[in-house]
C-alpha cells in the first residue's frame, strides 16, 4: 500500500481483511479510502460503499453503517443500485428479511458478483436461514460450492 495507497483493488481485499482480523481501525481506513478513490457515478462505488458499510457494522458503528444502506436505497429509486448491493448491507445490519428480499432480486438478474455466495463471508449472516440455501442453490452451475485441499 506504501507504493500504490490509492490501488482499488488493494484496498477492496484489505479492508474486509482486516475486519475480519478485528484490526477495525485498519479496516475503516481501507474502506474510506476505497470508496474516496472510486469516482461517484461508478457500478463499483456502490459495492465499495457496502463493503464499508461491513467495516463499520463489524467495528460497532451500526449508524454510519445505516446510513449508507440508506443512502443506497434511496439511490436505487433514481438509478440503479444492484440488489446485491443492498442484500450484503441488510445482512450486516441484522435486517435478514431486507437482505433476503434483495437477494432474491440478485438471483433473478444474474448477478455474476454471487459467483462466490458459497464462500464469500458477507452472506454468514444469512447462512442460517433456510431461504439463503434455497437462494444459494439456483446461483450458476459449475459454482465452486467448497474447497478442500484433497480436491
Amino acid at each position: 500500500m506504501r507504493k500504490e495507497p490509492t490501488y482499488a483493488f488493494a484496498l477492496f481485499l484489505l479492508a474486509p481483511a482486516y475486519s475480519y482480523a478485528s484490526r477495525h481501525a485498519d479496516a475503516i481506513e481501507m474502506g474510506e479510502r476505497l470508496v474516496s478513490v472510486s469516482q461517484e457515478a461508478s457500478f463499483f462505488k456502490t459495492i465499495f460503499k457496502t463493503i464499508l458499510a461491513n467495516v463499520y457494522c463489524r467495528a460497532g458503528m451500526r449508524g454510519k453503517a445505516r446510513a449508507i444502506v440508506d443512502e443506497l436505497s434511496e439511490r436505487r429509486r433514481s438509478e440503479y443500485v444492484s440488489p446485491l448491493t443492498l442484500a450484503w448491507g441488510f445482512g450486516a445490519l441484522g435486517d435478514t428479511e431486507a437482505a433476503l428480499d434483495h437477494l432474491a432480486q440478485a438471483v433473478d438478474e444474474h448477478s455474476p458478483y454471487l459467483f462466490a455466495i458459497h464462500q464469500d463471508p458477507f452472506w454468514d449472516p444469512l447462512r442460517s436461514q433456510p431461504r439463503f440455501t434455497e437462494l444459494a442453490s439456483q446461483v450458476g452451475s459449475g459454482v465452486v460450492k467448497s474447497y478442500s485441499p484433497a480436491d
